[in-house]
């Protein structure tokens, strides 16, 4: 399968250790200066030192690139109890704050999907030929 290129809905299906549960994050892909600004703002110079700025940068950047999460996979409290909250202004579920609730309430999984996207997005195949020659 080809990768496709431009900005159609991309899906991350996690597992989620906490509720016991599948959740399906929608993300666009980067664009070239995206991608270059967080490369660039995981490490800080500041004089003569370096600071790493790693889960500011993924919290930023995963905030950025997440359009929504597929219905039924979060929710929030409500009085007593819980009510299922949508990201699809569609939806009668919708949240126009989902983002805002996910951001405070749910970093895991924005750090997840951007360290899907920026730092884990490619595999390197090795070929069958060196692995041979290596023993």
């Amino acid at each position: 399968m080809p990768r496709v290129l431009g900005t159609h809905k991309n899906e991350l299906k996690i597992h989620d250790n906490l509720s016991h549960s599948d959740i399906t994050l929608y993300y666009r892909m980067p664009v070239t200066e995206e991608a270059v600004g967080y490369t660039n703002e995981t490490l800080q110079r500041k004089g003569k030192k370096v600071k790493t700025a790693l889960g500011e940068t993924r919290q930023k950047y995963g905030l950025k690139i997440l359009t929504g999460f597929e219905e039924g996979g979060l929710a929030k409290p409500s009085g007593d109890g819980q009510v299922l909250f949508s990201s699809d202004p569609r939806s009668e579920c919708f949240d126009p704050e989902w983002k805002t609730l996910i951001a405070e309430h749910a970093p895991d999984l924005i750090e997840v999907l951007a360290i899907h996207v920026f730092e884990q997005s490619i595999d390197q195949v090795e070929d069958d030929e060196d692995e041979i020659e290596k023993n």
